[in-house]
């Protein structure tokens, strides 16, 4: 079985990936923290695909821009986890080369095997578990949701010899589909509703979160903005999850993305795709304008098919930040 996301295909490993596995297994910063000696040779990685690859649930990280591997992906079952699990638990694992961190590329290919896992396999509860000292892993975690449960001291690594302080975290059925499933509704805010102040409050802390290029005072300049041009955009639409907290809010004027944010622990989660799809399928946007010192915001929409047609040196009300123009396929 394969398991497709926007930029990777899922796929069981073949003999013929030895050579690819081994280019990243190699090396030494791969897998020790993960928990496994350095490959040493192809016909090595070419075994370890026969004798450990071979598992249920094991997947080869497919880049469809290559078509080759790039990473790994799997679940370990009952007395093969770092604890014993239960009937209906599996511990999510996964390792990335070292060419592509920072890209996104395990966070995007985990949730696709979380979502496999509680729609096809009957799991109701995931463990995900790392290194105490592995800061990237903790970072897939949290982008999947999972949430810290416990640490254990004192971990036998049996592979590389050692015992080792573990990082115990968890992620719920009923968690899970609190997370992905945001209800997105057009909305029109009022200008004396408790909501605006919301809104606002989700614009600054999300400009905090990823506008690093700003001052508190630009900040605080720009707030004073806010209001009227939500108040004022032609269409308007808003994210909650299903106890109804705010997780983002999309404007559009035009064919023109006036603003998408997010609240910083929505980040990650796929929330942000959703709300510019709502715009671009609802209300025809084809176009945003970003920041160029927001690289996030840039790799997001071009992950989503937009590309620089233009630039500007300062931003709409004058001030030195230059602009990216961008439209969907570049048209």
């Amino acid at each position: 079985m394969n398991i497709e996301t926007a930029r990777l295909i899922l796929r069981p490993w073949e003999e013929a990936d030895a050579a690819e596995l081994y280019t990243y297994a190699k090396d030494p910063e791969i897998g020790p923290i993960a928990g496994w000696p350095p490959h040493t040779s192809v016909e090595q990685s070419r075994q370890i695909i026969r004798d450990v690859f071979s598992a249920p649930e094991t997947y080869a990280v497919v880049s469809k821009e290559t078509g080759k591997p790039i990473g790994c992906v799997g679940l370990l079952f009952g007395e093969n986890g770092t604890r014993p699990l239960s009937e209906n638990e599996a511990e999510l694992g996964y390792w990335i080369g070292k060419p592509h961190w920072g890209r996104g590329y395990i966070p995007e290919a985990s949730r696709a095997l979380i979502r496999h896992g509680f729609e096809n396999l009957g799991i109701e509860r995931f463990w995900c578990v790392c290194d105490d000292a592995n800061a990237k892993s903790k970072r897939v975690m949290e982008k999947c949701g999972f949430a810290f449960d416990h640490r254990e001291s004192g971990v036998p690594c049996e592979l590389m010899g050692d015992v080792r302080d573990e990082y115990f975290t968890v992620l719920t059925k009923e968690q899970w589909q609190a997370q992905s499933s945001p209800t997105i509704e057009e909305i029109k805010p009022q200008s004396d509703s408790e909501l605006l102040g919301e809104l606002v409050a989700l614009w600054r802390a999300s400009v905090e979160a990823t506008h690093e290029f700003l001052s508190a005072e630009d900040i605080d300049r720009i707030e004073g903005y806010v209001p009227q041009a939500m108040l004022s955009v032609e269409h308007f639409a808003v994210a909650r999850d299903a106890q109804g907290t705010l997780l983002g809010f999309v404007g559009v004027e035009g064919e023109t993305i006036e603003m998408l944010f997010l609240h910083p622990q929505a980040r990650g989660k796929g929330i942000g795709a959703q709300l510019l799809a709502f715009a671009l399928h609802s209300w025809g946007a084809t176009r945003v304008d970003v920041n160029e010192q927001n690289e996030q915001a840039r790799g997001f929409y071009e992950h989503e098919g937009f590309e620089v047609v233009d630039r500007s040196e300062t931003d709409a009300m004058g001030d030195p930040f230059p602009i990216l123009h961008m439209r969907l396929g570049g048209e």
